[in-house]
């Protein structure tokens, strides 16, 4: 499955509920393969290695809404690829 706004950056399900770190409420930052792509998820999820969960206690669905709307438009940035890769 090709990451997507259809999608919203889902590659597969899982059956296992144990052993993983889950995040929930957070916004997503691709590290690696689509650098820079960004998702809201509102709900239970495990993250690849190649994934950032960025959580704030401050924010709500509309603030991680915003800001990635905010990250989507400077991702054809080549400063923040660059940046995003050398960082992880």
């Amino acid at each position: 499955m090709f990451l997507n706004f259809r999608n919203n950056g889902v590659d597969a399900f899982i059956g296992n509920d144990t052993g993983f770190e889950k995040f929930e409420d957070v916004l997503t930052l691709a590290n690696s393969g689509s650098v820079g792509s960004t998702f809201y998820q509102q709900f239970e999820f495990v993250a690849s290695d190649h994934v950032t969960a960025l959580k704030s206690k401050n924010a709500d669905k509309y603030a991680y809404l915003f800001l990635s709307t905010v990250v989507k438009r400077l991702e054809k940035n080549i400063l923040l690829t660059e940046r995003l890769t050398t960082l992880v």
